[in-house]
């Protein structure tokens, strides 16, 4: 017997259609994809067997590396629900868990040997679903360089904003990996390590909430319309304001990190090195944590945790500083401006 749930999802679209949808795609209020294949279940008017997966789990599958079968039966009892597609409002739908019986039942399950690629529908026909598109105005003289710039340092930010948005006590392992996978990556020596860094991190926000250009008029004055997650979006351009707002001190924590990273050598040194001390080491995080924290850097604590050496940690969160004050030159300069006031976002469609 189904038993209600605190968590809900929210319909994505629909993978597989056959006189109705087969399997479905969703994000759950824990902002994790989840997967439903349609059932019969005597409670029901429209079944369906849902798994709350991790990101790196669903990459895995869309990626054609595993089947549908196995996500439902190596997923831990806890990430087993049920919900009914007739019963949603405004595409919401209350998650049912399901009791042990339900979770033996075989006939739930879907038939081994299904991948992604069977799908009749495109995860990317589907992407643009739960996206809103944001409208930055610009004026005076803008050429490719200068829209390529600010998209991209843009692109870069959301990226780890989105990532670290997602960040929390409960991370399942597989996501942990993930990111852990995507610092280690990098030998953190120069630009190359950063520019690795934000391009496989932006690789990872497809998936679910990519961040694209959606429109662009170059005539002053125009607008550069980027679709993406409002949270998110909103999330980096308050950075943008926090900064212009407190430009002087930000600054001069940056100076005082980067100072102390140059003083110990850490600058160009390799992601295995770290600081001489361990009082040192800990005054770096705690700085560094703070000026994550200013400009709204999500879960900052926790990816200090996961970052692995504390100059890495130190030098990703100078590197989001960087392209946070990158951004608000072109505010500062009267190039860019938000709908809302300098440091808000609003939808333009």
């Amino acid at each position: 017997m189904v038993s209600k749930s605190k968590l809900t999802a929210i319909y994505q679209g629909t993978l597989v259609e056959y006189d109705g949808p087969q399997l479905a795609y969703f994000i759950t209020s824990r902002d994790y994809p989840m997967l439903s294949v349609a059932v019969d279940h005597p409670e029901l008017g429209y079944g369906m067997f849902s798994v709350e997966l991790s990101d790196a789990l669903f990459d895995k599958y869309m990626l054609g590396k595993t089947d549908l079968a196995s996500l439902f039966r190596h997923s831990i009892a806890s990430r087993l629900y049920f919900l009914d597609f007739m019963a949603g409002s405004q595409g919401t739908f209350k998650l049912l868990r399901a009791d042990v019986a339900e979770i033996n039942n075989d006939d739930f399950y879907p038939s081994r040997g299904i991948f992604s690629r069977s799908h009749t529908s495109s995860i990317n026909d589907i992407a643009e679903v739960g996206q809103v598109v944001e409208r930055f105005f610009i004026d005076g003289r803008w050429d490719a360089r200068d829209f390529a710039r600010f998209s991209g340092k843009l692109a870069d930010t959301y990226a780890l904003v989105r990532i670290a948005d997602k960040l929390d006590d409960e991370i399942a392992e597989e996501d942990k990996g993930l990111l852990i996978g995507l610092i280690d990556e990098r030998n953190w020596q120069g630009g190359g390590s950063y520019g690795g860094f934000y391009g496989e991190a932006r690789e990872k926000t497809k998936r679910d909430y990519p961040l694209s250009v959606a429109g662009i008029e170059y005539h002053s004055p125009g607008y550069i319309d980027m679709r993406g997650h409002e949270d998110t979006l909103n999330e980096v351009v308050g950075a943008i304001s926090v900064y212009r707002a407190n430009r002087e001190s930000l600054n001069e924590q940056y100076r005082s990190l980067h100072k102390l990273l140059q003083r110990e050598g850490l600058l160009t040194a390799d992601r295995l090195a770290n600081f001489g001390t361990t009082s040192t080491a800990d005054l770096a995080v705690k700085r560094a944590i703070a000026l994550g924290d200013t400009l709204g850097l999500p879960n900052v604590k926790l990816l200090s945790d996961l970052a692995g050496p504390a100059p890495v940690f130190v030098k990703v969160v100078l590197s989001f500083f960087r392209r946070i004050r990158d951004l608000s030159v072109f505010y500062a300069e009267g190039r860019v401006r938000s709908e809302v006031g300098d440091g808000g976002v609003s939808g333009a469609g």
